[in-house]
């Protein structure tokens, strides 16, 4: 059968530039003689005349028909390559020069080009390129001009058919794919000078999903979570601007030995999807004239990630000209006020108030700087370190070596420091840090407290977690805890104890912790409000370590133990 329409009467009018084509409608032949018997084709007005391939006996005019294989005009022909000629108006041919690599042809105001028979060239600067393989099926074209080719290269067009426009989104990649080239990375490997992908030794994971009162999904690439099912990130994975300290692992269960717990992430890292102009409007209406809506200012905040909390108060104070923070503060009180005024804050900078928090006026609360500092990755560390400078104009670990002494500040001070991350274990040396552990505390009368201290700062967590193992395993098969509690007193005791329950698992460690806030008599709220907004990514294991250790569920204990919109706002985020 025969296309409508082609050719077009009178043959195609000469297009400048081009070589001879052969007769349209008619797609080049095969390598061998035609049927005995058949004419050459006759030439077409408006093209000279065809020139058989040497060695080939001229075709008859008419003697092939359509030939199966090929798609009607204006789709495209299957398998084509990306990067293949964008489409041109039917008829015209495209006036875009030759792209580097491929044997061009030359066009109108372009000098023809040259290529050696190793065509494609390689990209100025690297190593030229090896060729790309022969295709079958098509005999060689030289280029215009140039002797032919010995090595089979990419055909030309096929005559009688105008150019195909190019599909949305370009062409699917062609079957097997390009060989690789000398001088560029493999697929999937990032090119020489790009930005490092995720983050390595500090994020577990990729960029955050949507928040679920906790954490991102799985990172990266996991689907949002609805803020009221908590989802956590499981691997590692770098945040621009935030330096690793340390090179660390790829995943968060091998860092934190817990498939769900993962550090907090910067604002930046979040997905923002529910609209921040939107949220600012509903905000204002909230806390305008007389009295204030504290529930949708619950329903809003309490159920937005930092990323959007960002987003909607810069849209705030674009709106309105005020500062979101302020605003909610002074339309609030008690503790409802401290929790939504963390809820406004970002991460880091949230942890670092908690620090200078626990450190202000007189006395140091020392079970608020445990707490915020143990069990911080390095990429943690290093947020909250840029955090406090940047507010209070000196760093952590000056600050904590001016509020405390004796082997309580040097192990504090260790945990603010960077950690090897990432590195295997070597189970000799653990062994052996198990043994000097030993002999330190529960193997002799009296304990060699910088023992302890040396060893729980200078080894990774992936490092003490096979210790403690070992621990269990030899002489008296006591748990870690266990000679922690028989062997200390004090601040020091529950410091040691907190780094050894974290580093087996760090649900139980915050739920130990909500615990400690809940029980006896009153509440200590301001612990109960610092864990719930600085670990709310992470309550999907924190939950379930609680209701696990306790029987019940830490909801059930927060709504004993809290009351109003104060209750409200913390079982919103949990």
């Amino acid at each position: 059968m025969s296309y409508p329409g082609y050719p077009p009467a009178g043959g195609y009018p000469a297009q400048p530039g081009y070589p001879a084509q052969q007769a349209p409608g008619y797609p080049a032949q095969p390598y061998g003689a035609p049927p005995a018997g058949q004419a050459p084709y006759s030439p077409q007005p408006g093209y000279p005349a065809h020139q058989p391939a040497p060695g080939y006996p001229p075709q008859p005019a008419g003697a092939y028909g359509t030939q199966p294989g090929y798609p009607p005009a204006g789709q495209a022909y299957p398998g084509a390559a990306p990067g293949a000629y964008p489409g041109a108006a039917p008829g015209a041919y495209p006036g875009a020069p030759s792209q580097p690599g491929y044997p061009g042809q030359p066009q109108p105001g372009y000098p023809a080009q040259s290529y050696p028979s190793s065509y494609p060239q390689a990209a100025p600067g690297h190593a030229p390129a090896a060729g790309y393989p022969p295709q079958p099926g098509y005999p060689h074209q030289p280029a215009p001009g140039q002797p032919p080719h010995t090595a089979a290269g990419y055909p030309p067009a096929q005559p009688g058919y105008p150019p195909q426009p190019a599909p949305a989104g370009g062409y699917p990649p062609a079957a097997g794919g390009y060989p690789p080239q000398p001088g560029y990375p493999a697929a999937g490997a990032p090119y020489p000078g790009a930005a490092p992908a995720p983050y390595p030794g500090a994020y577990p994971g990729g960029a955050p999903a949507a928040y679920s009162g906790a954490a991102p999904a799985p990172y990266p690439g996991a689907a949002p979570v609805p803020h009221g099912a908590p989802g956590v990130p499981v691997a590692v994975v770098p945040v621009a601007g935030v330096p690793a300290a340390v090179a660390g692992p790829s995943s968060a269960a091998a860092l934190f030995n817990s498939p769900t717990y993962t550090p907090f992430f910067p604002f930046a890292s979040y997905p923002v999807a529910s609209p921040a102009a939107t949220d600012a409007d509903a905000l204002h209406h909230a806390m305008k004239g007389i009295g204030t809506d504290e529930a949708a200012l619950i329903r809003i905040l309490c159920k937005r990630n930092p990323g959007e909390i960002h987003a909607i108060r810069e849209a705030y104070r674009t709106k309105f000209g005020k500062d979101l923070v302020k605003r909610v503060e002074s339309e609030t009180s008690g503790n409802f006020k401290k929790v939504l005024g963390g809820v406004l804050t970002d991460p880091d900078a949230y942890q670092a108030e908690c620090l200078y928090l626990a450190m202000k006026g007189l006395g140091t609360n020392e079970d608020g700087l445990i707490e915020v500092l143990v069990g911080k990755c390095n990429a943690e560390l290093a947020m909250m370190e840029k955090a406090y400078e940047r507010e209070h104009k000196k760093s952590i670990r000056h600050a904590l070596e001016s509020e405390l002494s004796s082997h309580l500040k040097h192990l504090l001070v260790g945990c603010a420091t960077p950690r090897e991350e990432g590195k295997p274990v070597n189970a000799d040396a653990a062994r052996a840090d198990a043994e000097r552990l030993y002999k330190a505390g529960e193997g002799k009368i009296g304990t060699d407290e910088k023992a302890f201290v040396e060893i729980f700062n200078n080894r990774s967590y992936a490092h003490l977690r096979e210790t403690f193992r070992i621990y269990e395993t030899a002489h008296k098969h006591h748990s870690m805890t266990h000679a922690i509690e028989s062997e200390f007193s004090g601040d020091l005791k529950r410091c040691l104890h907190a780094i050894a329950l974290f580093v087996r698992n760090p649900g139980e460690f915050y739920a130990e912790q909500l615990m400690a806030a809940m029980k006896g008599a009153g509440t200590n709220d301001t612990k109960l409000i610092r864990i719930v907004l600085a670990q709310r990514h992470n309550m999907v294991c924190i939950k379930a370590a609680f209701a696990a250790k306790y029987g019940k569920s830490l909801a059930h204990w927060v709504e004993a133990e809290t009351s109003g919109d104060y209750k409200k706002a913390l079982i919103e985020l949990i």
